[in-house]
């Protein structure tokens, strides 16, 4: 098991903690605090945690509303002694000597940067930034920023930093850096993330509302095209229970082997009570057996095979058998026939009436075209 360092940053002492705001933004640059068991052999004068970096931008007159860590380690203070006190924290971690060859460490800076100032426009909350001593890490992010997002030159941005911090960038090879990214963005030669990220979701913002705006006129659409009104409703009603009627009265329909009474239907004065009265009769009428399966398939039905329900190429109407189709129903041959007819009617109507009853206008439309032709 590996021991926790203690030991102070190197050249830590060496960097006064905070200077003062730096003109013209909102960034304060600082070296890293330290936490009380990093400070043992530390003097207490120069003492530097949390409560420092608080006590000092009050003393500014100033609040701090978010701070970048872009130290690479998480032993140097614990981060939420600033998120309980209202504080945004962002952990960049940047190792050492190498950030001017990280442009996505840049762009995530610029990322972040950009999200507080536009969450906080109007109000004066300073953006606390700081890696070990403050100054490299630190100066080369903030000129970045100033260079890439304020059009400042590189010379501007590094002036400004020295004179907030106190200290100015002491690497040569981010100071090249930083006169290149001038270059660049004069050129227009570097193709920023967070703009390539804007770009990239306008354009998927613009795609996702013309696809809504799309299925909206086609549900508009359909809904015009398929609901009946309430006249077709009553007439459609009105020749269901007429036809139904007519199979009630006729001798077959009241027949042992149909099972119905040979009783009219009331009147359609409620087309929810004719529903349940005439789905209740028919499942009645199929037996112990058969009429359990029927009610469990009325039940559960889908909306599946609903478009072969009419093509068994018989006469839509319930055919009436007389005396004559009574005499030869009692062959086998022709009782089987007529009662699988029979069945198969008796299995449109339900359908029929199972499509009323779940209310789907576009299915009761469809099947009011194929049976009665309007």
């Amino acid at each position: 098991m590996g021991r926790t360092k203690k030991k102070t940053p190197d050249r830590w002492e060496q960097y006064m903690p905070m200077g003062k705001v730096i003109e013209g933004t909102r960034f304060v640059a600082f070296k890293t605090p330290l936490k009380q068991s990093l400070c043992t052999r530390i003097d207490k004068n120069d003492h530097f945690n949390v409560s420092h970096v608080l006590m000092e931008v009050t003393r500014l007159g100033r609040r701090l509303g978010m701070v970048v860590d872009l130290t690479n380690t998480d032993r140097y203070y614990d981060s939420n002694d600033l998120t309980m006190l209202g504080v945004e924290y962002v952990k960049l971690n940047c190792p050492g000597h190498e950030v001017d060859g990280r442009e996505d460490i840049v762009d995530k800076f610029i990322y972040n940067i950009d999200s507080f100032l536009s969450r906080h426009p109007d109000e004066d909350l300073l953006i606390g930034v700081h890696c070990t001593h403050g100054i490299n890490r630190t100066g080369y992010l903030i000129s970045r920023y100033l260079i890439d997002r304020c059009d400042w030159s590189a010379d501007a941005a590094m002036g400004a930093f020295e004179a907030g911090r106190g200290y100015a960038i002491e690497r040569g090879n981010y100071v090249l850096a930083l006169n290149r990214a001038e270059a660049q963005r004069k050129s227009g030669r570097r193709k920023r993330t967070w703009e390539v990220k804007s770009e990239s979701s306008d354009e998927a913002s613009k795609q996702q509302k013309k696809k809504k705006k799309k299925k909206a006129k086609k549900r508009s659409k359909n809904d015009t095209s398929t609901v009946p009104d309430a006249d077709e409703m009553q007439q459609m009603w009105q020749m269901m229970v007429g036809a139904a009627q007519t199979m009630m009265t006729s001798g077959a329909v009241s027949s042992p082997v149909y099972g119905m009474p040979n009783n009219p239907l009331p009147g359609p004065s409620s087309s929810s009570a004719t529903s349940k009265t005439l789905q209740h009769e028919f499942l009645a009428g199929t037996g112990d057996d058969e009429g359990a399966g029927h009610e469990e398939e009325l039940e559960g039905e889908g909306d599946d095979d609903e478009d072969d329900e009419y093509d068994d190429g018989e006469q839509e109407y319930p055919v009436i058998l007389g005396e004559e189709d009574g005499a030869a129903a009692s062959s086998s041959s022709t009782a089987e026939g007529a009662s699988k007819r029979r069945r198969e009617r008796r299995k449109r109507l339900q359908d029929m009436f199972h499509k009323m009853k779940k209310g789907r206008f576009w299915e009761i439309r469809e099947m009011q075209k194929e049976r009665y032709g309007f």
